[in-house]
């Protein structure tokens, strides 16, 4: 399979300063910087002028941007030499339901008991399309997985509940310890649910996702016995029984999403396992550092054990070596990986949201969540 050519997302800016040899990369969601050695600093000055050309030199572009493709900042273009994707050959009617339900239709599939919770879809799929289209119903999987995750991390970034919550629960763990540690036991909570069921949640894709097989025994052997480290968090807070602790709708819908997709969507599969994971380039879990201030710091270990597996075996990545897996796709494979994506983001958000307001509540200020 041919290597694809490589460009910035419109959001990344590159620029470098000779000056310094520092080279920075920088999108909304995320900044790079690096220090160019002197036998490279020539290269690299030319490298981010080509993307600034009329008639750009690509194969110093690929090498420039080579250098930090596995961020969410770099677009690989779509390949004109690729055969037909094995896994999608069965699995065309799926394609088809996903692609033409609404937001409401598709929960309501995968999760009939649910009440809706997002009212439609917002993402502009065509544009994904287009960017990631080779010929007539024929669609490069890692074009349509990184603009998926390009437009996660948009949504995300533009949502500020991810952020507020951790700043809200430093300001809760000074004022009122005991509501900390209530919100934080909710919080691990999900977190443990969804450990509990990641293995039988990804397992089906062993059957639908023929070419990925082997990274998906990989990844189930690597997520096996996490929910035990979550649980260790919880038992440290005094929580003997996760099921005394509440579960949200928004958590249960994330599991039923990713099984869904395991079960039906090779696509879909691999990018909702890139939104499960997660961008873990902090060197420790958020809430552990919060917990290591509390008067029960032991409660940090099990949560940030966990956090630093995922992030020693870079799962942050793992959905996109998946989706390299997979020849072409067609246009409904794309679609349905697009909304099922976007469907996945969304209930997050709305966790997210949930979780500051009763911090918001706690405190006694108003829901910055809206």
């Amino acid at each position: 399979m041919s290597e694809a050519n490589l460009m910035p997302f419109p959001e990344t800016k590159i620029v470098f300063d000779p000056t310094s040899s520092q080279l920075e990369v920088t999108a909304p969601w995320l900044s790079l910087r690096f220090k160019v050695t002197d036998e490279n600093s020539s290269r690299v000055a030319n490298s981010v002028a080509a993307l600034n050309a009329s008639e750009k030199n690509q194969s110093e572009i690929n090498w420039l941007l080579g250098h930090f493709s596995t961020f969410p900042l770099v677009n690989p273009e779509p390949r004109a030499a690729m055969s037909a994707s094995i896994s999608q050959q069965t699995l065309g009617t799926a394609f088809n339901l996903i692609a033409a339900s609404s937001a409401h239709e598709l929960q309501r599939t995968i999760s009939p008991k649910l009440e809706p919770l997002i009212p439609d879809f917002r993402w502009d799929a065509e544009q994904i399309l287009n960017a990631s289209k080779i010929a007539d119903d024929q669609y490069d999987p890692n074009t349509v997985y990184a603009q998926c995750r390009r437009f996660r991390l948009r949504a995300e970034k533009s949502e500020t509940a991810n952020v507020n919550w951790y700043q809200l629960m430093e300001e809760l763990l000074v004022r009122n310890e005991e509501e900390f540690f209530r919100i934080a036991k909710l919080s691990i909570r999900q977190t443990h649910y969804i450990t509990l069921n990641c293995v039988p949640s990804l397992s089906p894709a062993l059957q639908s996702f023929h070419e990925g097989a082997g990274e998906v025994t990989a990844f189930i052997a690597e997520e096996r016995g996490h929910d035990q480290l979550v649980l260790r968090s919880l038992r440290a807070l005094g929580v003997m029984t996760p099921d005394e602790i509440e579960l949200l709708d928004e958590t249960k819908l994330s599991i039923e999403l990713l099984r869904f997709a395991a079960e039906v969507c090779p696509l879909g599969f691999c990018c909702l396992v890139g939104i499960f994971e997660g961008t873990t380039y902090s060197a420790k879990d958020p809430l552990a550092i919060l917990l290591e201030k509390s008067s029960k710091p032991k409660a940090a270990n099990g949560i940030q054990t966990h956090f630093m597996i995922n992030r020693e075996h870079n799962h942050s990545n793992v959905g996109g070596e998946m989706a390299d897996k997979l020849g072409f796709v067609t246009r409904d494979h794309a679609l349905a990986a697009i909304r099922l994506s976007e469907l996945t983001v969304e209930v997050g958000n709305l966790l997210s949201q949930k979780l500051v307001s009763k911090v918001s509540k706690a405190l006694g200020t108003q829901d910055v969540a809206g």
